[in-house]
């Protein structure tokens, strides 16, 4: 029978890393298999990690809160806040996908001539 290792939280009873990747997992709905081909690694690696058996890299961090749209501030943050949850509801979500409004509402790059007239001294 194999033992479980459990996850130890940080100084000051803030969760690790490994608990905070977890959490974060769950809260996106995803199982590792799902996670791991959003972040182009491994399923038993993240799960070494979710266990606290591997140190991830900062290349991993970045992969990581990428695939579960955070920061990597939110992935590795020692603050209190991590175990809030904010609830939207389904009318005020904003949707992932760019919609044809969002698009038009995206600021359109400056010509040349357009940068050129703003700089002139007239």
């Amino acid at each position: 029978m194999a033992k479980k290792q459990e996850v130890s939280t940080e100084a000051g009873g803030a969760p690790s890393i490994a608990e905070r990747l977890a959490e974060l997992r769950k809260l996106n709905g995803l199982t590792l298999e799902e996670l791991a081909q959003r972040s182009s690694l491994t399923k038993s690696y993240l799960s070494k990690l979710e266990r606290g058996l591997s140190s991830p890299t900062i290349g991993t961090l970045l992969k990581l809160a990428d695939a579960l749209s955070v920061t990597v501030d939110q992935l590795i943050s020692r603050s209190s806040r991590v175990n809030e949850i904010l609830h939207v509801k389904a009318g005020e979500r904003i949707p992932f996908s760019p919609s044809k409004e969002r698009q038009a509402t995206r600021m359109k790059p400056l010509r040349r001539s357009d940068r050129t007239r703003q700089c002139s001294l007239s």
